[in-house]
């Protein structure tokens, strides 16, 4: 008997995301979506075409080899694309053709008629992107920026004339200051 083996019992994908599922089998095999939110060709590759939930059954035709193998069900998750952003920096969504852009809550972000998205605070909302009379979302993620800033050292002495070298990291651009004038920074 033949015996279908997957790579995944589940999927999560984004609208317009391609993957495609591996599966093994000693026979060949067919694919068949359970509804149009996804569609899968002969090969196994998956396209989400919009949001929600569905399955693809993975079955296997009897050869003078083998018996059939029992179907498998793998089941897909669609989601809106997801687009995450460290509060102080910007993203851009950029379509073709004439758009219309629009945000779910201003306090979060907001989007210019360029598809720019700029984080108002920390949290989540949605963009709107209009062409035509198509209107896609994506989910906006707006994160706190990391602060820290993590030092070699948190006090020197230096003898006039001399030179220290002091490493500092941090995830944003540093700015470089002393308190006193007779220092160079």
């Amino acid at each position: 008997k033949a015996v279908i083996s997957v790579d995944a019992k589940s999927l999560k994908l984004a609208v317009d995301e391609k993957i495609t599922l591996k599966a093994k089998c000693e026979v060949k095999l067919s694919y068949k979506a359970k509804n149009k939110n996804i569609k899968v060709d002969s090969k196994g590759k998956i396209t989400a075409l919009k949001k929600g939930t569905s399955s693809i059954t993975i079955s296997g035709k009897s050869t003078t080899s083998y018996t059939a193998p029992k179907s498998v069900v793998v089941k897909v998750t669609v989601t809106d694309p997801e687009i995450n952003i460290v509060y102080g920096k910007t993203a851009s969504v950029k379509t073709k053709g004439a758009t219309k852009y629009s945000s779910s809550n201003t306090k979060i972000i907001t989007v210019d008629k360029k598809g720019t998205i700029t984080p108002v605070k920390a949290g989540k909302a949605s963009v709107s992107v209009k062409v035509g009379k198509t209107t896609k979302k994506y989910s906006v993620i707006v994160e706190k920026a990391d602060s820290t800033i993590k030092v070699d050292k948190t006090s020197v002495e230096v003898q006039k004339g001399k030179t220290l070298q002091l490493k500092a990291t941090a995830k944003s651009s540093l700015t470089y200051k002393a308190d006193n004038s007779n220092i160079t920074v």
